[in-house]
């Protein structure tokens, strides 16, 4: 039987090294017990990923306006628009931006939020 993959599953691989929570107590136990740290690598993903761990995004809204002022001038006016996308995209990407509505579908945490 084929598994059935999340948002989530989709698009992991685009947060390589992203702050990553356990929401599994006992897992989370035991691998702090075990000196495992919470990033996204290519092992914990293939290992643990399914439901234990959600990635702490920043939503688009948290965004600084010194970060604002970066992202504007990403890009010349050479640039092509893909080649202007794909800037984006990537510095986006870098900074653990939800690029995919992950906090609100509930399978990524608001790192913006202290935890309660």
């Amino acid at each position: 039987m084929k598994k059935q993959l999340n948002k989530w599953d989709q698009v992991a691989h685009f947060y390589l090294g992203v702050d990553m929570e356990c929401v599994n107590k006992k897992l989370s136990s035991d691998l702090e017990y075990y000196g495992m740290r919470g990033k996204l690598s290519s092992l914990l993903f293939d290992k643990y990923v399914n439901g234990n761990w959600k990635p702490r995004l920043r939503p688009l809204d948290s965004m600084t306006q010194e970060e604002q002022k970066e992202f504007r001038s990403l890009n010349t006016s050479r640039d092509n628009k893909e080649q202007c996308e794909a800037n984006n995209t990537v510095w986006l990407l870098k900074k653990h931006f939800d690029l995919f509505n992950l906090i609100r579908a509930g399978l990524a945490i608001d790192k913006t939020n202290p935890k309660i």
